[in-house]
């Protein structure tokens, strides 16, 4: 006998409390931003009381019944152009029936009635089952990788009197930051470069140190570095003609590395696109760089046609 099917029906006010203890059970086993929180004894008591009104003011919320009990819920508020989806989530008694594929349908349907085109949502690295069931759905991750240098025994190359890296201050890595990253969206992640441009946009990190690259006088790129935990991470956008050459990528990371006066051999590398990251592939296995998943990934999906590059 198949699973009954639930009733997909708006979430009242009076119902938030309950949502919201939900959602601290359910996420906090896979959001990971959500569990330190809850790990911390302040911050704990400040997400039980406010997660009922973030959730009833952040957007609409549906509930999935069985009988009178809640399954499960989702939540969309409206961007530019896409329905954004979030605290997704289905209780353990009922999972595996299919009640978070019934929910994201509904959203989606949303969507499509108020004239959206796109759905997008976050999800965790160790969400493994969302990941699967989103991805099933249609769902494709946006630029989903850095990469991570382990290896303890020096840099493989000095700097060079070609590359070189001029400190900004944040006025000037601002305006530069906006001009590279938008470069690489366009060229390196062109299917959802204009949504991401108006919804997602990528902002400057707070913080930390801003570089102008420069080959042989000629600005080619622009970096943002900062130190945290035990190595340094580095946020790198190159003008797309220079993606894929060894010797230009691995002189700026050298000038950065001279620049910033950081010692560690270990570095997280972030390119600033798909493209920039698949064209420098080779050149990065070669630093000793070895690739990673993002911690939090971005998942798009267009509701009227595939997009260039879907099969």
């Amino acid at each position: 006998m198949s699973p009954a099917l639930p009733r997909i029906t708006p979430i009242r006010w009076w119902e938030l409390p309950a949502i919201a203890r939900m959602t601290r059970y359910n996420l906090g086993e896979v959001d990971q931003q959500l569990r330190h929180l809850l790990q911390h004894p302040v911050w704990h008591w400040w997400v039980r009381l406010i997660g009922p009104f973030y959730l009833g003011a952040g957007g609409t919320g549906y509930k999935a019944l069985l009988g009178r009990q809640i399954a499960g819920c989702a939540f969309i508020s409206f961007r530019r152009q896409s329905g954004y989806i979030y605290n997704v989530q289905v209780n353990e008694a009922w999972r595996r029936q299919r009640i978070g594929w019934q929910l994201m349908a509904h959203l989606e349907e949303q969507a499509l009635s108020k004239g959206y085109g796109w759905t997008a949502l976050y999800v965790d690295r160790g969400n493994e089952a969302g990941r699967s069931l989103y991805q099933h759905m249609g769902y494709r991750p946006y630029f989903s990788h850095y990469w991570r240098r382990r290896l303890a025994d020096g840099w493989p190359l000095p700097p060079s009197r070609d590359v070189q890296v001029k400190a900004l201050r944040r006025p000037e890595a601002v305006e530069l930051h906006q001009y590279f990253s938008q470069h690489e969206l366009f060229h390196g992640d062109a299917w959802a470069a204009r949504l991401v441009a108006d919804d997602y946009p990528i902002s400057l990190p707070a913080g930390g140190l801003s570089w102008r690259c420069l080959h042989e006088g000629t600005e080619i790129g622009f970096a943002w570095g900062d130190y945290l935990r035990d190595r340094p991470v580095l946020n790198l956008y190159l003008h797309h003609h220079w993606w894929g050459n060894g010797p230009i990528l691995a002189a700026t990371l050298a000038a950065v590395r001279e620049a910033a006066g950081w010692q560690s051999s270990y570095m997280d590398l972030l390119l600033g696109s798909s493209g920039h990251g698949n064209a420098s592939q080779t050149a990065l296995l070669e630093l000793g760089f070895q690739q990673r998943t993002q911690a939090r990934l971005l998942l798009l999906k267009s509701l009227l046609s595939p997009v260039d590059g879907d099969s």
